[in-house]
C-alpha cells in the first residue's frame, strides 16, 4: 500500500511537473488585405494530429505546446494555406498569421488595386481595417479617422457634413490621389474630392490604406503627397447580412442594411448596402439629409471575374463658408491668443469700466513685464474685442437667418449656405486569369455629377449685430417694396443664386500582368479619360422682388432659373500609358515605374460671342519615373528606400485665364523630386514603422489677385514657385497583454517650406496690363493649412473575449495660417503667417461584441473630443496677416455616438 501511495505521488508530481513546462502559442489569423480577423480558422500542428484548435469569434487561438520547434498551419476555405515554424518555450508566444484568399479575386486587388504589402512594397503606409474604421467613424467624415496616422492633418473645415478635408505631409487633397477600386475620383479640372459624395463609404469598406508619399500606384497620378486607396467587399466575403442602427448627439441618425451572398455555386454573387443618415450638425444649422447606395453584382466564369457596380450619395447639407475672426467667435479667446493668459484682459477691462484705480493699473501693468510691442498688440486687440459684435460662440454660423413671406403664418428658417449634389458611379470590370503567370483587367466607368451649392448675392445680405444672424428679412421686406424706385414688388440685386458644378465624366484603365519567372514581374497598361464639367450660376429665389435687376422697366429681366454672372464648360481630355518590372526574391523586392501621360485642355465661355466661345485646345505632356527597393534584413527587420521625379501637367484653373477664355501664355509643367528612407521592425508582439523623406517642389501653381496700373485687379498665373517637405515620421504597435492589451503610438515631425526668394517670378499671361514680373520673397517661410508636428498614442483594452476601451489622445502643433506667398511684398516680405495655438484631442471608443448561435451582436459607443478641448483647427490671412485679422474655424466640441449592430 505504501509503494502504490508513493508511486502515485510520484506520478501526480511528473504530471504536473510536465504541464507547467508547456508553453502558450496564441495570435490571431487576419486577411492579408482587409486586415480583418477571420473566424473559425483551424490552426493545426503538423505531424501531431489531434493538436490544433478554431479561431474564435475575435479571430485569435491559443494551443498549450510543449517546449520544442514545430510547423503549424492555418487552413480556411477559401484561402492559400499558411505554415510557419515556431519554437516554443515555457512562455507566452505570439503567432499571427495572415492568410491571402486562394482565388481568381484575390489575383484582382494585387493587380489592379496596388495594395502595398510588409516587408515587400518599399513604400511608407498605414492600412486601416474596417474594424477600426466601424469602431471610430462615430459623427465625423471618412478623413477624420486617419488623423491617426503618421503625417496627416485632417479637419471638418466648417463643420459641414461631408466638407472635411485631408492633407498628407502638407499637401491638401488636390495632391493626394484618391483611388476607389482602383479607379482615381479626384475631381479632373481641379483635384479636389468632396467627401459628401462618398458618405456612406465606410460601410462598404473592405479596408483603407494610405500610402504616403509617391506610393505604389503604377498609375500616372498626382500623389505628391500620397495616396488613399480604398477597396469595397464583394464576394470574396462569406454570406452575410448586417443592420446597423447609430444614433448621436445634435439629432444625428443612421440607418444601414448591408449583405453579401457570398460566391454561389454558380458563380455570381451579389453585394449591397443602403443608408439612410440625418442631423443638425454640431456648428449652427449644418444640418444634413443623405442616402448611399451600393450594389456589386459579380460572376466567376471560365477564368474570368466580371463585375458591375453602382455608388452614389444623394444629399443635402447646409454649410459654414466663411471663416470669421477670432473674436466674432469668443472674444476672451481672441483676447487670450495675444499672451496666452485672460489675466491682462480681465485687468484692461476692469481699468476701462472704472473698476480700478490708474495707479493700481499702471502698477498691476509693469508687474507684467510686457515689452512695448506685447503691451501694443495687447493694447490693440482689446479696443478691437471690447467694440467689435461677436462672442457668439464657438458654433456661430452666419449663414442662416429667419424669414416671415407674404401669406406665410409663421416664420422659416433659411439657410442661405446649402450644398446639394449626387454623383453616381457606374464601373464594369473583367478581370480575366488565363494561368499562375498572366492576368489582364479591363475597367470602364462612367460617373455622372449633378447639383452644386446655394448662396446669397448682392451687398444688401449682413448678419444682424446682435444676433450674428443674417437679416434676410430686411432683404425680403425692402425686395418687396423698394421707396427708390416706387413699385410694389421690386426688381432687385440681393437674391439667393445656385452655382451648379455638374459633370460627365467616363474613362476606361486597362492593366495586365505577366509573372516572367520566380523573380521578375512585368505589368503596364492604359488609362483614358474624358470630361466635361458643367458650370453655370442662376437664380434660386428671388426673395420677394419680381425679377432679378433694377430698375422694374430694365431690359430683358431675370426670373427663377435664369442664367447669371457666368456659364463655362470645362473639357479634359487624359491619355496615359504606364509600365512597371518588378524583381523579388527572400531577401529584396524592388520596382521600377514609368508613366506618360497627355492631358488636353479646352474651355467654353457661353458668355462671349460666339467666335471667341470655344478657347484654342491646349496639350500639356508629363510623365514620371519611380523606383525603390525594400531588403529584408532578417526575418524581423527591413529598410527600404524609394525615389521618383514627376513632371505633370498643372490643373485646369492654371491653364486658362476666366477673363479671356484663352490659355496663359506659358504653360509651365510642376516639377516634383522625392526621396524616402525607411526601417521597420516586425515581431509577434511588437511592429515599428519608422521613415525620412524629402519632397522638393518646382513650379508649384499659383493663381493670385494683383493690383494693375489702372487700380483694378487681375488674376495672373504665377509660375517658378517653389516649396520644400521633409520631415520623419514613425509609428509602433505592441501587443503588451496579447488579446487583452495594446499600445500604439506615432510621431511626425515635418519642415515644410516656401522656397521663393525675392527674385523676379515671370507672370504666365499676355494681357497688355499685367506686369512681366513680380516682386516678392517667400523664402523660408513655413507652409500653411496643415500641422507639421503630430503625436498620437492610444490604448486599446479588452478585459473580458468582446468587451473592449479604446482611448486615443492625438497633438497637433506648428500649424501655421492658410496665405498667398505673393502677398509677402515689402515689410511682409519672408514673413511667418500666424501660427495657430498647439492643441489635442482625447477620443474614446467602447463596445461589446457576443455571438448568440449563429448571430453576432456588437454594441458600441464613441466620445469624440472627450475633454471638449476648445482649438482653433483652420485659419486664414485672407484679411491680412496681424492676429485681429486672422479668421478661422473653430473645432467641434464633445459629440457622442452609439451603434447597434446585428449580423446573420
Amino acid at each position: 500500500m505504501k509503494q502504490f501511495s508513493f508511486l502515485f505521488l510520484a506520478f501526480l508530481l511528473l504530471s504536473v511537473t510536465v504541464s507547467a513546462q508547456k508553453g502558450t502559442l496564441q495570435g490571431k489569423v487576419i486577411d492579408a488585405i482587409s486586415k480583418e480577423t477571420i473566424i473559425n480558422v483551424n490552426v493545426v500542428v503538423e505531424g501531431d494530429e489531434g493538436t490544433g484548435t478554431v479561431t474564435d469569434i475575435d479571430g485569435y487561438y491559443q494551443l498549450k505546446l510543449a517546449p520544442g520547434t514545430y510547423n503549424v498551419t492555418a487552413k480556411f476555405v477559401g484561402y492559400k494555406e499558411k505554415t510557419l515554424e515556431v519554437t516554443v518555450n515555457e512562455n507566452i508566444l505570439v503567432l499571427d498569421f495572415e492568410l491571402e484568399e486562394d482565388n481568381i479575386l484575390m489575383g484582382e486587388f494585387e493587380v489592379v488595386a496596388d495594395v502595398a504589402q510588409d516587408r515587400e512594397t518599399p513604400v511608407a503606409f498605414s492600412t486601416v481595417p474596417l474594424e477600426r474604421i466601424q469602431e471610430e467613424i462615430s459623427v465625423q467624415d471618412l478623413p477624420m479617422v486617419l488623423n491617426s496616422t503618421p503625417g496627416v492633418y485632417a479637419t471638418q473645415q466648417g463643420g459641414g457634413d461631408g466638407d472635411a478635408r485631408i492633407t498628407i505631409r502638407g499637401f491638401n487633397q488636390r495632391n493626394v490621389a484618391i483611388l476607389i477600386d482602383g479607379v482615381p475620383v479626384n475631381d479632373m479640372e481641379n483635384g479636389w474630392v468632396y467627401w459628401s459624395n462618398w458618405s456612406g463609404l465606410q460601410g462598404v469598406a473592405r479596408s483603407m490604406q494610405v500610402q504616403r508619399g509617391l506610393g505604389a500606384s503604377k498609375l500616372a497620378l498626382p500623389s505628391v503627397g500620397g495616396t488613399i486607396n480604398l477597396l469595397t467587399k464583394g464576394i470574396e466575403a462569406k454570406r452575410r447580412f448586417n443592420v446597423r442602427q447609430s444614433v448621436g448627439v445634435n439629432g444625428y441618425l443612421k440607418t444601414q442594411v448591408s449583405g453579401t451572398t457570398g460566391r454561389l455555386e454558380n458563380g455570381w454573387g451579389l453585394t449591397f448596402t443602403g443608408a439612410y443618415r440625418r442631423g443638425n450638425g454640431w456648428v449652427d444649422q449644418t444640418w444634413s439629409e443623405a442616402w448611399f447606395y451600393f450594389v456589386k453584382l459579380e460572376k466567376m466564369f471560365n477564368k474570368h471575374s466580371l463585375s458591375f457596380s453602382v455608388v452614389g450619395a444623394p444629399q443635402s447639407h447646409g454649410q459654414r463658408s466663411f471663416k470669421s475672426r477670432i473674436a466674432v467667435y469668443d472674444k476672451e479667446f481672441a483676447a487670450k491668443m495675444f499672451e496666452g493668459s485672460s489675466d491682462l484682459y480681465k485687468l484692461m477691462s476692469d481699468y476701462s469700466q472704472g473698476n480700478i484705480a490708474e495707479d493700481d493699473y499702471n502698477t498691476a501693468l509693469a508687474a507684467m513685464n510686457l515689452s512695448e510691442e506685447q503691451l501694443q498688440q495687447a493694447e490693440y486687440s482689446f479696443v478691437d474685442t471690447a467694440s467689435i459684435s461677436g462672442d457668439y460662440g464657438i458654433r456661430y454660423n452666419r449663414h442662416w437667418g429667419y424669414l416671415q413671406r407674404n401669406g406665410a403664418t409663421e416664420s422659416e428658417l433659411l439657410t442661405e449656405r446649402v450644398n446639394i449634389y449626387h454623383k453616381p458611379q457606374f464601373t464594369l470590370k473583367d478581370f480575366w486569369q488565363p494561368n499562375d503567370k498572366f492576368a489582364l483587367s479591363n475597367m470602364l466607368y462612367l460617373s455622372l455629377g449633378n447639383g452644386g451649392g446655394v448662396g446669397s448675392k448682392g451687398s444688401g445680405f449682413a448678419p444682424d449685430r446682435v444676433t450674428g444672424q443674417l437679416d434676410v428679412q430686411s432683404v425680403y421686406d425692402q425686395n418687396q417694396s423698394n421707396p427708390i424706385f416706387g413699385c410694389a414688388p421690386c426688381g432687385t440685386v440681393n437674391i439667393l443664386r445656385r452655382s451648379v458644378n455638374s459633370h460627365v465624366w467616363y474613362g476606361m484603365l486597362s492593366t495586365f500582368d505577366y509573372e516572367a519567372n520566380e523573380h521578375i514581374n512585368v505589368s503596364g497598361g492604359l488609362d483614358l479619360r474624358n470630361y466635361r464639367g458643367i458650370h453655370y450660376r442662376d437664380i434660386y429665389d428671388l426673395l420677394g422682388g419680381s425679377h432679378f435687376g433694377q430698375p422694374v422697366n430694365e431690359t430683358n429681366p431675370l426670373y427663377v432659373g435664369d442664367t447669371i454672372d457666368y456659364h463655362n464648360d470645362g473639357f479634359v481630355k487624359w491619355g496615359g500609358i504606364f509600365g512597371q518590372v518588378e524583381y523579388k526574391n527572400a531577401f529584396i523586392s524592388s520596382f521600377l515605374n514609368i508613366t506618360g501621360a497627355l492631358s488636353q485642355f479646352q474651355r467654353e465661355d457661353f458668355f462671349i460671342a460666339d467666335s471667341a466661345r470655344l478657347s484654342d485646345k491646349v496639350n500639356v505632356p508629363g510623365f514620371t519615373i519611380k523606383t525603390g527597393a525594400n531588403f529584408n534584413l532578417t526575418e524581423s527587420q527591413n529598410v527600404f528606400f524609394n525615389t521618383g521625379y514627376l513632371n505633370k501637367a498643372p490643373g485646369f484653373d492654371f491653364i486658362f485665364n476666366d477673363n479671356t477664355n484663352q490659355p496663359y501664355g506659358d504653360i509651365v509643367n510642376e516639377q516634383i523630386i522625392a526621396f524616402e528612407l525607411g526601417y521597420g521592425y516586425k515581431s509577434p508582439r511588437f511592429a515599428l514603422n519608422t521613415n525620412a523623406y524629402y519632397t522638393s517642389w518646382l513650379n508649384r501653381p499659383l493663381i493670385s489677385s494683383i493690383e494693375v496700373e489702372s487700380g483694378e485687379r487681375e488674376s495672373v498665373n504665377i509660375a517658378g514657385m517653389r516649396a520644400l517637405h521633409r520631415g520623419v515620421e514613425m509609428d509602433f504597435a505592441c501587443e503588451v497583454i496579447p488579446k487583452k492589451l495594446k499600445w500604439e503610438g506615432l510621431l511626425s515631425v515635418g519642415d515644410w517650406i516656401w522656397k521663393t526668394d525675392s527674385s523676379t517670378l515671370i507672370l504666365a499671361d499676355e494681357l497688355a496690363n499685367i506686369p512681366e514680373n513680380l516682386q516678392f520673397s517667400a523664402n523660408g517661410v513655413h507652409v500653411g493649412d496643415a500641422a507639421q508636428f503630430q503625436a498620437g498614442t492610444s490604448i486599446r483594452v479588452e478585459p473580458i473575449k468582446g468587451l473592449y476601451g479604446n482611448l486615443k489622445w492625438t497633438y497637433f502643433g506648428k500649424n501655421f495660417a492658410d496665405f498667398d506667398p505673393s502677398r509677402l511684398t515689402g515689410g511682409n516680405a519672408d514673413r511667418e503667417s500666424w501660427q495657430l495655438p498647439d492643441y489635442y484631442l482625447v477620443d474614446f471608443h467602447a463596445g461589446y461584441r457576443f455571438k448568440v448561435k449563429e448571430t453576432k451582436f456588437s454594441i458600441s459607443g464613441s466620445i469624440l473630443n472627450l475633454l471638449n478641448n476648445t482649438y482653433i483647427s483652420d485659419a486664414s490671412t485672407r484679411a491680412g496677416f496681424d492676429l485681429d485679422q486672422i479668421e478661422v474655424f473653430f473645432g467641434a466640441g464633445r459629440r457622442f455616438s452609439s451603434s447597434l449592430s446585428i449580423t446573420f
